[in-house]
Order: C-alpha cells, then structure tokens, then sequence
C-alpha cells in the first residue's frame, strides 16, 4: 500500500513510467486528467483511480489513502468515468 502523506495531506502516487508512456497518448477525462481500472499482482481490482498528467495517482474513489504500490500495477483500462461516485462504496 503506498501511504505518500505530509501531516494529515495525502500526497499523489507516481506511476511506473511504463504505464505513464501509455497513458500519454490516451484521451483525457477533463484537462489534464484521466480516470483508470487497475488490476495488481494480488488480482485486486480497484475503478476510478484518478491520475493526473498520466503520471501522478491523485486519488482511488471510496479511498483516503492510494490502496496499493503502483509497482503492482499488472494492468490498466482507461475508463474516463466521469459519474459522481458514492465515497463510502
């Protein structure tokens, strides 16, 4: 789990520059961000995980904290789901 905090601000997660390069050249959600499904190493599966400049994991929705190492990341689908989610699912 990547636990990137300052005091009580959580900080954004860098993505493997493999992932990055991909994303790059992939639509846009909104200016300068993106909305991804991850899949990890443990075949954990986590929806709308917001990254921004397709580099920097900003947040995973129902999440306080980045619940995984992107270094775990084994693949990814762009969704650029944009639909208001419920922050306790």
């Amino acid at each position: 789990m990547a636990n990137n905090t300052v005091g009580q601000r959580k900080m954004e997660t860098k993505l493997p520059p493999e992932i990055s390069k991909k994303l790059v050249s992939m639509p846009e959600a909104g200016m300068g961000w993106q909305v991804i499904r991850v899949t990890t190493k443990k075949e954990e599966v986590f929806a709308d995980v917001v990254v921004i400049q397709s580099e920097l994991i900003s947040s995973v929705a129902g999440k306080k904290e980045i619940p995984f190492d992107p270094k775990d990341i084994v693949s990814f689908e762009l969704t650029n789901d944009r639909r208001p989610k419920d922050p306790y699912r």
